[in-house]
């Protein structure tokens, strides 16, 4: 692959973590080290901000097991799972895991693991995954689910996309459906200069955005066009920067 490929590492034992990073520098050099965490409470935000290609992360946390904190993401991101406890291995796939690597970790068992997620990556990269079609192509109508239905809609009548768990919610000013695709999967066939992925849940049509402003939270929202008084979309931190006075 051409691109880097940058990992995040989270486990609540500093040793554990200590070893893990060494493993996968040694394994992998050229790889990039996105980060390293000890707590899962910034864990989405993180993730936000980082985007990192590969996470691997224990599962036991004191506030949480690191799954139920992935639970609800889309799976853009490969998961390798790692933890002393075989218990947590059908959960662990349940929340598309690619694999779940009992402690303590073995240089062997580590590497098959890599390889796995090194040809997901690669996969992804050539275009291979399930959707629209080819990864990076961009197309200008989509087919969603609604009830019993296979709707056919233009992309510029889309308001936002949101993230549901594996699928996609894909939102129209007069109707909504479901895509069987992960947002970010979804996020790969759309233009950029048209959709803004404004948080990890969100990515939202630039010609639909009516207004944004700050709650009273101190959070920015986003008001849509013609569903103003059901949706408001809120900006994480990482993406406010979209919103700047200015020309785009």
């Amino acid at each position: 692959m051409n691109e880097q490929i940058s990992v995040l590492l989270v486990d609540d034992d500093e040793y554990q973590l200590a070893h893990l990073t060494d493993l996968v520098r040694r394994l992998r050099p050229e790889w990039r080290i996105a980060g390293q965490l000890s707590t899962l409470t910034d864990i989405v935000s993180v993730l936000d901000a980082v985007q990192p290609s590969l996470c691997i992360m224990d599962v036991v946390f004191p506030e949480m097991t690191s799954l139920a904190a992935v639970r609800d993401l889309d799976d853009n991101c490969p998961m390798i799972f790692v933890t002393g406890d075989p218990q947590f291995a059908v959960e662990a796939f349940d929340c598309n895991a690619i694999d779940f690597i009992i402690k303590p970790v073995r240089v062997d068992r580590l590497e098959q693991a890599l390889r796995k997620a090194e040809a997901i990556l690669q996969a992804r990269k050539a275009g291979m995954s399930d959707g629209l079609g080819s990864a990076g192509a961009r197309f200008n109508s989509i087919r969603f689910l609604r009830g019993q239905d296979l709707v056919w809609s233009s992309l510029k009548d889309v308001s936002y996309f949101q993230a549901q768990r594996k699928y996609t919610r894909v939102v129209l000013r007069d109707q909504e459906g479901l895509l069987r695709l992960g947002l970010s999967a979804v996020q790969q066939h759309l233009k950029p200069s048209d959709f803004l992925r404004i948080h990890r849940g969100f990515i939202v049509n630039a010609s639909h955005i009516d207004a944004a402003r700050r709650d009273e939270f101190g959070r920015l929202v986003v008001r849509v066009k013609g569903r103003e008084r059901e949706d408001r979309l809120v900006v994480s931190k990482p993406y406010e920067h979209l919103f700047r006075d200015g020309f785009s």
